[in-house]
């Protein structure tokens, strides 16, 4: 998924076991294959900003990767079995700048005879293996080779001759090249050239939400597309408007308000609240299921005529029921609220809001069976200042929902909430305001700002999740994303942890994020994309050392300190203990379960002592439930 303006470089697709690397004019991204999810992006490699001057050309020979601008070319040693602990993998400095001889660069290719080489023409790139051509790609007439034969597959090239495909690649796994356009993908294997895929089911643009049905698949809306990627097998790209005739108007208003009424429920429907349209459902099968309209006879009110806004899409947080909150007739009802039960049944409860223009909603159920529902609103369109309703809601046998207890919250200084969050281990709802985080204890009037937030100066707040571990994930529209703790438990006391493109993120913009605890990742929506981020913090830590569990895995190993950043011990319980020790049989670092959040740890290789560990063999030992696991660990430098 990526910008349109920011193209692929013809040649720029290299295959290595279980990664590929694409290069595009402004960036270089690394995906693992298995996991499907970008590693890292590389926009800055030494002297060389990419977002400032062009790629011209890419090289990967065996795991060193050759970057070239028009007028220099760097390389850096990727070491692919051991990315995720590769100390300085976003260090621009660790790329090197090699010395040639020509007054520019077009292009570069490798002689496995001479090595790098360039050229100052935009002519051809190849690689030459035992005298032969393995492969060829121009921008002229000449064609692809592969072992020596050219194809002349007649979808390779246009009406006036002219070559077609912008990529190849070869998958080192099965031999197989790969070879792409911006038109199609072809296989070539074992002498068969067969049509793969259509790029156009891999829209790309402005990702506004990001939804997660946890260790199962998120979806991703690029207005008008949603991509829907699961853990395994191939994604799909479809228009979700298809099958409905209702008018739709959301791409228009996203841009300064990113719409997050996109929500996939664990059943696998995805539904997505509109602007115009209400709201469209998809069923897990990815077909058309229902559009909810006033028009259609249902009982959510309508803006205007048949246009109608909903602006807050919400599973319930203990069950699989919908929550939708839309606008209230012009000039005469304030905003509603309508509950989906799961069995597809819509309840509504029209002009119960304390304003026409609604906005975020987030609702639980409660132990009497009802439904306590937080709700956000506006003043006015486009007000930009609001605050918050917390209703207790109950449907009725006329499918009506009846407000059982209705109480106003004021938001104070931080205004209009762009995104709300339950934190189910301490009980308090957050907000996101554009400048300002807040929170709200269940019982009092008005939402509390932090006194105290170390690691942010400023930032414009786009969107927040809050982990089960009470942990917040807040993103930005130009810094980034922020995981913030907090100090002794207090909701006063807050320290923040900036993840920006210099750890891996595809872009510093982020517009939405989700959290998939079950397999331990964050989902970020960038303006260009999606990035997966891997973290033990969000992972769900329980069904670890149990009978049928999976095993400690501990990599790399053995373990070189200074070069891997930290060695990981992963499917380890954080209700245990973690000792490791020395060849003598002396406890060297010791892991509190307080550490070992998500059912694993990584250690940098200090000790106990503060000291770097030497080489050796080295024992761990976890206990947990009077058990006692143990392993080995080398050291080596």
């Amino acid at each position: 998924m990526v910008e349109k303006a920011d193209i692929p470089l013809k040649n720029g697709l290299h295959l290595r076991p279980g990664f590929a690397v694409i290069a595009f004019e402004h960036r270089v991204v690394i995906f693992d294959l298995k996991k499907r999810t970008a590693v890292i992006t590389f926009t800055q490699m030494a002297s060389f900003n990419a977002i400032q001057e062009k790629i011209v050309g890419i090289v990967l020979h065996k795991d060193t990767l050759f970057v070239a601008n028009s007028q220099k070319v760097f390389k850096r040693f990727i070491d692919f079995p051991n990315l995720a602990s590769d100390l300085r993998l976003a260090d621009p400095s660790t790329w090197d700048e090699l010395k040639h001889q020509s007054p520019k660069v077009g292009s570069i290719f490798y002689d496995h005879k001479k090595g790098i080489q360039v050229s100052e023409y935009k002519a051809f790139t190849y690689s030459l293996s035992n005298g032969k051509f393995d492969q060829v790609i121009t921008d002229e007439k000449v064609g692809v080779w592969v072992n020596g034969d050219s194809l002349k597959f007649k979808d390779f090239w246009d009406e006036d001759e002219v070559f077609l495909p912008q990529w190849m690649g070869v998958n080192p796994l099965d031999s197989c090249r790969w070879i792409l356009s911006s038109d199609q993908i072809w296989q070539h294997c074992k002498g068969k050239t067969t049509l793969w895929k259509d790029p156009n089911e891999f829209p790309a643009g402005v990702v506004t939400t990001v939804s997660v049905r946890p260790g199962i698949e998120f979806v991703a809306w690029m207005h008008p597309y949603q991509v829907k990627i699961p853990v395994n097998g191939d994604f799909i790209a479809y228009d979700f408007r298809y099958g409905s005739h209702y008018f739709d108007d959301s791409k228009g208003q996203d841009a300064n308000q990113p719409l997050k009424t996109m929500v996939i429920n664990d059943a696998g429907f995805v539904f997505t609240g509109t602007w115009g349209g209400s709201v469209f459902s998809r069923s897990p099968d990815d077909y058309f299921y229902r559009n909810f309209h006033k028009a259609n006879g249902d009982c959510m009110d309508s803006w205007s005529g048949d246009y109608s806004i909903v602006r807050g899409v919400n599973k319930t947080l203990n069950e699989n029921t919908m929550f939708f909150s839309y606008w209230g007739e012009t000039g005469e009802n304030n905003y509603g609220i309508a509950w989906l039960d799961d069995e597809h049944n819509l309840y509504c409860g029209n002009d119960i809001g304390s304003s026409m223009v609604s906005g975020p909603i987030l609702s639980i159920k409660n132990s009497k069976g009802n439904y306590d529902v937080f709700s956000v609103y506006e003043h006015g369109i486009g007000a930009w200042d609001g605050d918050m309703d917390f209703m207790t809601l109950a449907p009725t046998r006329s499918k009506e929902l009846k407000v059982v207890k209705r109480q106003k919250v004021y938001t104070g200084a931080l205004g209009y909430a762009r995104d709300i969050s339950w934190d189910t281990k301490n009980g308090r709802l957050w907000l996101a305001g554009i400048s300002h985080l807040g929170y709200y204890e269940p019982g009092t009037d008005s939402v509390i700002i932090p006194l105290s937030i170390r690691g942010i100066e400023s930032a414009e707040y786009t969107a927040l999740e809050v982990d089960r571990h009470g942990d917040l994930w807040v993103g930005t529209r130009s810094h980034g994303v922020f995981h913030i703790k907090l100090q002794n438990n207090m909701a006063d006391s807050l320290l923040a942890t900036n993840i920006t493109s210099k750890d891996g993120l595809l872009s510093n913009t982020v517009l939405d994020l989700a959290i998939d605890g079950a397999l331990g990742r964050v989902i970020f929506a960038h303006d260009i994309g999606v990035s997966v981020y891997h973290t033990f913090a969000v992972r769900f830590d329980e069904g670890y050392l149990e009978e049928n569990s999976k095993p400690i895995k501990v990599y790399p190993n053995p373990f070189r300190p200074g070069k891997h950043q930290y060695v990981t011990i992963d499917n380890i319980n954080s209700t245990g203990a973690f000792n490791l020790f020395n060849s003598a049989g002396k406890v060297v670092k010791t892991f509190s379960s307080a550490e070992m959040v998500g059912g694993g740890v990584k250690w940098d290789g200090i000790m106990a002592n503060g000291e770097l560990a030497p080489p050796g063999v080295y024992h761990y030992v976890v206990r947990h439930n009077n058990k006692a696991h143990r392993g080995r660990l080398l050291i080596i430098r």
